[in-house]
């Protein structure tokens, strides 16, 4: 390997996650007192010590996040609250929607029924009226 490819595997070898061939090459280079890949090391030495005190990443506030998405144009999410409130809402409301296709269609077929005051062959079930001789013919 030339020193252009190794240069992107300094970090990896300093951080001890470096796999052979690669680490082996790293190695050799090392140990001929090749200049580049010792001043590579150093590099990512330096760069992984610098990395390991940075603070722990901290999270914007919704106000923050909101403003920012807004000046990139990026609409607002509904929330999964939203999302499941929605859903649930719809089942809902189709359910509602064939109970009532389902009582129309009832009554439509038992509106030949006699609907007089006190006349409780109306409330009879079909099978029920047909027994009794007050179908339609």
């Amino acid at each position: 390997m030339n020193h252009e490819e190794l240069s992107g595997l300094y970090e990896l070898y300093t951080l001890g996650v470096l796999e052979e061939p690669e680490r082996a090459e790293i190695d050799q280079h090392l140990g001929a007192n090749c200049p580049e890949c010792q001043a590579g090391v150093k590099g990512a030495l330096r760069l992984n010590a610098l990395l390991a005190t940075l603070p722990e990443g901290v999270e914007p506030s919704r106000q923050l996040r909101q403003r920012v998405m807004a000046s990139v144009g990026v609409e607002p999410a509904l929330s999964r609250f939203w999302k499941n409130a929605w859903a649930l809402a719809a089942v809902a409301l189709a359910m509602v929607l064939v109970v009532m296709a389902i009582d129309s269609h009832r009554r439509g077929q038992d509106s030949w029924l006699p609907r007089a005051a006190g006349d409780s062959r109306c409330l009879m079930r079909p099978d029920l009226r047909k027994r009794a001789g007050i179908d339609r013919k």
